[in-house]
């Protein structure tokens, strides 16, 4: 009876755990690479993309994603390209989910930050 109810319990405990997903983010900065998979509106805010980007189970599944504030749009990366860098852009911030590949040069100074977004994002129009 004892093991029934603990096994019970821990169920329970194991069905309520958070998933989260680290996402990047680089502001002031942007992606440059001629390998745009797509680009979209939002009606708010950046998060918008972010839910279709990662989020969303239409392929294909995309690593990173620039959204510019000044006309609401995001250009979505199904993969990095290559030959790219990333610049300063004061309209832009810069969102991953996976992290580029690391390049010999910089092209300037940006700071950066990293934090954990729920899957239970409300992801819903």
């Amino acid at each position: 009876m004892i093991q029934s109810v603990f096994l019970l319990i821990l169920i329970m405990a194991i069905g309520n755990i958070d998933c989260t997903t680290r996402i990047g983010y680089i502001y002031n900065a942007t992606y440059a690479s001629n390998n745009i998979t797509a680009i979209i509106t939002y009606t708010n805010t950046c998060y918008e993309c972010i839910c279709y980007g990662f989020f969303s189970s239409v392929p294909p599944l995309y690593v990173g994603l620039n959204c510019y504030q000044n006309n609401k749009t995001c250009a979505l990366f199904a993969n990095y390209s290559a030959i790219s860098t990333v610049q300063i852009d004061f309209n832009s911030t810069f969102i991953f989910i996976q992290q580029p590949p690391t390049q010999n040069t910089t092209t300037g100074n940006y700071t950066s930050m990293s934090a954990a977004i729920s899957t239970r994002l409300n992801c819903e129009p």
